[in-house]
This record gives C-alpha cells, structure tokens and sequence, in this order.
C-alpha cells in the first residue's frame, strides 16, 4: 500500500512539474515576443 501511495505521489509532482513548465514557457512567449519571432522564424527558415 505504502509503494502504491509513493507511485502515485511522484507521478502527481511529475504531472505538476510538466504543467509548471509548459506554463512558464507560455508566460516567457506572452512576456517576450522578440523571443517567439525568433522561434518562429527559426521555424520558418526549417521549413523553407
């Protein structure tokens, strides 16, 4: 019982660590554009 506890535990703080991170890199999208445009044209010249 005690190791399924610790199992779910972890993947809890994993699943929270993955949406802190995919949150943190939204608001580093939304708080520098400069630093999107050149994703995005980084993006852009991949493709072309």
């Amino acid at each position: 019982m005690a190791l399924f506890s610790d199992v779910l535990g972890t993947a809890i703080a994993w699943t929270y660590a993955a949406a802190g991170f995919a949150y943190l890199g939204l608001w580093v999208r939304g708080r520098c554009p400069r630093l999107g445009e050149l994703c995005r044209r980084r993006e852009r010249g991949a493709v072309e």
